[in-house]
């Protein structure tokens, strides 16, 4: 289910793309810093322009209603997930994982105590870069991208919002941009992301089995 989420999320994205792209082929600017709201969408079916354009906007809009009704609909399902899986209120104060990105990290990290350590997670992940020696010397080239592929995804988009508010994160982004830029800082932060959620999903884990014992 929360693959799925992924998914819809992604096309969702996709579509707004479009209707930027729409937006730009004819120099127009939307009055809303982001138009897909009720208000947004409302202006969009208002403009006129051109017979093709108008037929792509109206199939865009109609896409994007599904995507949100179907986002919408699966969102209350993992709302009744919630007492499923209690770990992840461990993850929930964390800026920028709400329900179903902590809930994406539970099922994808799986049994939390088959990691020995937080290195092995951001590994595991796929966001720690591959090495190559020579000569006596290590060279880091890009992630390996290897594990599941929707881990990384959701850390990624995580990484964007704990930026901002999570000032350790936020330092951590700074020092890193300035010697490696903004990509490959980015990255970092989604891969100290893995970390941290591995040891508060082990300090859980650790903490409820006394409480059950």
């Amino acid at each position: 289910m929360t693959r799925h989420r992924a998914r819809l999320v992604r096309d969702r994205a996709q579509v707004k793309i479009g209707l930027r792209s729409l937006l730009a082929r004819h120099n127009r600017d939307a009055p809303y810093r982001i138009p897909f709201g009720p208000g947004g969408i409302k202006w969009f079916r208002d403009q006129s322009f051109s017979p093709i354009d108008d037929l792509i906007r109206d199939e865009l809009i109609t896409r994007l209603n599904h995507f949100t009704e179907q986002i919408n609909a699966i969102d209350q399902q993992l709302e009744e997930l919630r007492e499923s899986f209690p770990q992840v209120e461990a993850l929930l104060d964390i800026h920028g994982i709400g329900l179903y990105s902590a809930l994406v990290i539970v099922a994808e990290l799986g049994e939390i105590e088959r990691f020995r350590s937080a290195k092995q997670v951001g590994a595991y992940a796929g966001l720690t870069s591959k090495v190559n020696q020579s000569g006596g010397h290590c060279y880091y080239g890009s992630i390996t991208r290897q594990g599941p592929p929707w881990l990384r995804w959701v850390l990624t988009e995580v990484a964007i919002h704990a930026i901002k508010r999570y000032v350790p994160l936020k330092r951590f982004y700074t020092r890193i941009r300035k010697r490696s830029g903004a990509k490959k800082a980015w990255v970092a932060v989604a891969c100290k992301l893995a970390e941290i959620s591995w040891k508060r999903l082990f300090r859980w884990q650790i903490e409820h089995s006394v409480q059950l014992a």
